[in-house]
């Protein structure tokens, strides 16, 4: 992220067959916490987790990953 910008939009498209989700995680590897979550959208989707309130300077973790549903 540009270094002076505290509001981003983070934006993920799926495959036909991947329902994605989208998470911002702030802290350290050994102790993230979470931010915001998104998945409103199903397979072939595309999400948009418009994250405000960040700190320019700070690292910021983005988990990409497939939700699924069991029968």
């Amino acid at each position: 992220f540009p270094s002076h910008d505290t509001t981003q939009l983070i934006t993920a498209t799926a495959t036909s067959s991947i329902d994605i989700v989208i998470e911002l995680l702030s802290g350290s590897c050994s102790s993230l916490s979470s931010m915001a979550c998104i998945d409103q959208t199903f397979q072939g989707g595309q999400e948009n987790l418009q994250a405000s309130g960040l700190t320019p300077g700070q690292t910021y973790f983005i988990r990409v990953y497939g939700f699924f549903l069991a029968d």
